[in-house]
């Protein structure tokens, strides 16, 4: 009777297991699925009543093909305003005007906070990722270096602690280097892990404080990154090393 319960208790929990194995790959993989066809069907449904009206003949499939080349022509056309000087008054002015529609406003700066955390040129603002004591001693939280400041003749990091799972807002804090633990992991994946709440964490996090490492926050692993140029070096935050030896002091002064 009880090797029957036991026998019981572990199919249902390979059962369970199992099961939650499974939605863990699916739910993923639809939503990614969903997502573009989403985005596949506004890239297309943009332009198909123009090229349905233009070329009744075509194919359904080439008015789809036509329609998405379209939709990339646009986003093309859109991104070459966006770094004009013309175009980025423009899309100011239009994003002032999105700003006076209350509701409206909430969902596209909402929505730009997101798209604006994610992209390159913002990632590439962060320098190196840290752990750093956050919100009171004793506990640990992972923030993104984006430089350093002197303070009162102290150097300290600037130091960006995102919220989870909401990324786009968080804390600023001046670290010293003393506190910050410079971690070998990349800025991807750490904004993974805070995006899924350290379900996609690695199993072990390494690195080294800041003062010990006497080196300047740089993306990516130690053993990976390469030695700046030298213009690289000049914009790149000072390494905290101790102090040399005063021009001064003789030989003959040390004797």
């Amino acid at each position: 009777m009880v090797q029957s319960k036991t026998l019981s208790s572990r199919m249902k929990q390979r059962m369970r297991k199992r099961l939650i194995s499974g939605l863990v790959i699916l739910v993923p993989l639809g939503f990614t699925i969903f997502f573009l066809k989403f985005l596949f069907d506004i890239a297309a449904g943009l332009f198909k009543p123009v090229f349905t009206k233009l070329y009744a003949q075509l194919h359904p499939a080439a008015v789809y093909v036509l329609s998405l080349g379209a939709f990339l022509l646009l986003l093309y056309v859109i991104g070459m305003l966006a770094t004009d000087v013309v175009g980025r008054r423009l899309i100011a002015l239009a994003e002032k005007l999105i700003g006076g529609i209350p509701f409206v406003k909430t969902i596209y700066s909402t929505s730009k906070q997101v798209t604006d955390f994610f992209s390159v040129s913002n990632r590439s603002a962060f320098n190196s990722v840290a752990l750093v004591e956050f919100p009171r001693p004793g506990m640990k939280a992972i923030g993104f270096v984006t430089g350093t400041i002197e303070v009162s003749g102290s150097r300290y990091y600037k130091v960006f602690i995102p919220t989870t799972p909401n990324p786009t807002t968080g804390f600023f804090e001046l670290v010293s280097p003393e506190q910050a633990h410079l971690l070998d992991i990349e800025v991807e994946e750490a904004v993974k892990m805070l995006i899924s709440g350290g379900i996609l964490a690695p199993e072990r996090l390494s690195g080294a404080p800041a003062a010990e490492s006497h080196e300047a926050p740089a993306p990516g692993p130690a053993a990976e990154r390469e030695t700046p140029s030298a213009d690289a070096q000049a914009s790149a935050p000072p390494e905290f090393a101790e102090p040399d030896r005063p021009s001064h002091c003789t030989q003959s002064d040390a004797q």
